[in-house]
């Protein structure tokens, strides 16, 4: 241990745990609040089939290039007896290399599209009752929208068809329509744009048109899911383990302690935090006070208008999000939960996913989550491992390259 730090550590020992203490007053208030907000949920309803779904991301950035893994796995479960069955899961891969500005973007688009079609997949295969995504469907609609601003879309259509020969609209359309429902079709090309594109060209010139009809695949994708999940009566529940929302407590509990609490000792906590007080299992509604029920937001509320292209617009602009927080255990911490709706009563939505989790959880997370991460799961060795079988290790950057491989 670096002396140096345990020095400075002991120098800042109150201003470091006044931020993660909370007084005994403030957190009686908080309970008091909480109380207003939760809905406890004593018994579950094991659903007859579930679905867990994640995926996995490593890079390597060597030199001016970022080489990228990307993983997803789609577990189901169905009952049989007393407990559940197991199926051979479905796993998408890919590897490849960006080059230029906005690598990263890439790489995030790249492990969500292969989230989605995994999802779809397994919606299409097994008609599962829920089907649980690990993260945030928010934060799926949104990337990489900071990114695009405001582009022409004819322009950046141009601009591809110049670059690759290919409309990248139909590529899009005829694509994932062929891919539906085949498997093999699937794993011989799991990115469409991405794989149409050859790796030196995404650079400045080339990046914004790939991001964009990137984005359009991965919001294409996701309605196929959605739509073949809603018409086979699958209800689908993305779940997060983390989140740095306020918009709860900013919007509900901060105004409720105005009453009651000198607003600068009522310390600002995120969402996922406060609904950590909770010590029953259960989940997050709005205070009688302000309407009470489940908080529901539109598909595009906070994230970007979708492209009208492939009839996006239209799509989203039909769907809301049921967003709350739940517990699973007295003692987990709480999760984030996001189900996509296109009519029904949301708070018997979001009662029905939290019953049919409760007896998935005995240690307060998902077990097909856990299932599904434990087979989409790559560390960077996995990486390295498999340039040093193609022979492309670290000869192929040098000594700035080699420095990244030894510091791993």
């Amino acid at each position: 241990m670096n002396r140096s730090i345990i020095e400075a550590a002991g120098r800042k020992e109150r201003r470091l745990r006044s931020f993660f203490g909370i007084t005994s007053q403030f957190a009686e208030l908080l309970r008091a609040v909480l109380t207003e907000m939760w809905v406890p949920v004593d018994n579950g309803r094991p659903p007859s089939t579930v679905v867990g779904v994640d995926g996995s991301l490593v890079s390597l950035d060597l030199r001016n290039m970022l080489i990228y893994a990307v993983t997803s796995a789609a577990v189901s479960f169905r009952r049989a007896g007393n407990g559940y069955s197991e199926s051979a899961p479905i796993e998408l891969a890919d590897i490849d290399v960006v080059i230029g500005k906005e690598m990263e973007s890439v790489t995030h688009l790249a492990r969500e599209i292969l989230e989605v079609k995994a999802l779809r997949e397994a919606v299409i295969r097994y008609s599962p009752r829920l089907a649980l995504v690990d993260g945030s469907l928010i934060a799926v609609l949104m990337r990489p929208a900071p990114v695009l601003g405001r582009v022409s879309i004819r322009e950046l259509v141009t601009q591809f068809k110049e670059s690759t020969g290919i409309d990248p609209i139909e590529l899009v359309e005829e694509g994932l329509r062929e891919e539906v429902g085949r498997e093999s079709i699937l794993k011989q090309r799991p990115l469409l744009v991405i794989d149409s594109v050859d790796p030196h060209a995404l650079s400045e010139g080339l990046i914004k048109p790939v991001l964009l009809f990137t984005y359009i695949e991965k919001l294409a994708a996701l309605r196929q899911a959605l739509e073949e999940a809603w018409r086979r009566g699958t209800i689908v529940a993305y779940v997060a383990k983390r989140g740095i929302s306020s918009h709860f407590y900013d919007s509900y509990v901060r105004k409720v302690l105005r009453e009651t609490i000198d607003t600068l000792s009522a310390r600002r906590l995120s969402d996922i935090s406060f609904f950590d007080l909770a010590d029953t299992p259960g989940y997050a509604v709005l205070p009688q006070n302000y309407g009470g029920g489940i908080h529901v937001e539109g598909a595009t509320a906070r994230a970007a208008e979708p492209p009208r292209e492939l009839g996006l617009l239209d799509f989203y602009t039909g769907v809301n999000i049921a967003i709350t927080y739940v517990k699973l255990t007295p003692t987990a911490p709480a999760l984030r939960v996001e189900i996509p709706l296109r009519g029904g009563d949301p708070e018997e939505i979001v009662e029905q996913v939290v019953e049919a989790m409760l007896p998935l959880s005995p240690e307060g997370y998902p077990y097909p989550l856990t299932v599904a991460d434990s087979h989409c799961r790559i560390r960077h060795e996995d990486l390295r491992r498999v340039l040093d079988f193609l022979g492309i290790g670290p000869r192929l950057s040098g000594r700035e390259g080699m420095g990244v491989w030894l510091r791993m």
